[in-house]
């Protein structure tokens, strides 16, 4: 029973930062009337290869700096 319960607590967790996830995501994309263009456009932000890896160079870029 402690298991199940243990499933039941994480899953509404996992289902309370999907909503706020979403919810956050809906704030960035503050587009008045265009949200479908600005959902594909943050998605391909996301989504390429570039922004990827301007993602990992700044990643190293900071632990670089804390290591000096």
């Amino acid at each position: 029973m402690a298991k199940a319960d243990k499933a039941i607590i994480g899953l509404l967790k996992y289902e309370r930062l999907l909503s706020e996830s979403s919810k956050t995501i809906r704030d960035f994309l503050w587009s008045s009337g265009g949200e479908a263009e600005a959902i594909k456009m943050a998605t391909r932000m996301i989504h390429t290869p570039k922004s990827t890896e301007k993602a990992k160079n700044i990643k190293s870029t900071k632990k670089m700096k804390k290591k000096n």
